[in-house]
């Protein structure tokens, strides 16, 4: 055990004695305390030391505020520091990190994308030069329903 190359885990179970047992009393249907111990012998975690997923949450307010931050082209790890310095710090936030990627993981960075900015470069090109003809395809989307083309790019007039 001694040419181990990851050092051992932590102990995760330290033979805590603290217990609560609920029972559910069917003829009033109520949920009563059955056995309650609160002796622990370990230490309990802060107030903010870990944040249970009821309580994370992102309230609108602060989903507005962070979309338009990214809008302007603020990156997710500045946003949450920023969010963190109002409020008092890190702990203080209500929610970590990881929700707030998650949350903001189908929003993008507010800005078109690089086929619709290609798409309107092609544009540009098509009414400059002759040469080149870019029209949308409307018909063609309806009979083909697995791609989703409207629109080509063609060097032959039609």
């Amino acid at each position: 055990m001694s040419n181990r190359k990851r050092p051992p885990k932590g102990r995760s179970r330290c033979s805590c004695k603290a217990e609560l047992r609920i029972y559910l009393q069917s003829t009033m249907e109520r949920w009563i305390v059955g056995y309650f111990v609160e002796l622990h012998n370990h230490k309990l975690l802060s107030d903010y030391g870990l944040i249970h997923r009821s309580q994370c949450t992102i309230t609108e307010a602060e989903m507005e505020e962070i979309k338009s931050m990214r809008k302007v082209g603020i990156k997710n790890p500045q946003i949450y520091a920023a969010i963190a310095e109002r409020v008092g710090g890190y702990p203080m936030v209500g929610y970590s990190r990881k929700s707030l990627y998650n949350k903001m993981h189908g929003y993008g960075n507010g800005k078109e994308g690089d086929a619709n900015e290609a798409l309107k470069y092609m544009q540009r090109l098509s009414s400059t030069d002759p040469g080149i003809t870019f029209i949308r395809l409307e018909s063609t989307m309806n009979a083909s329903t697995a791609k989703r083309m409207n629109k080509a790019i063609t060097d032959k007039p039609f």
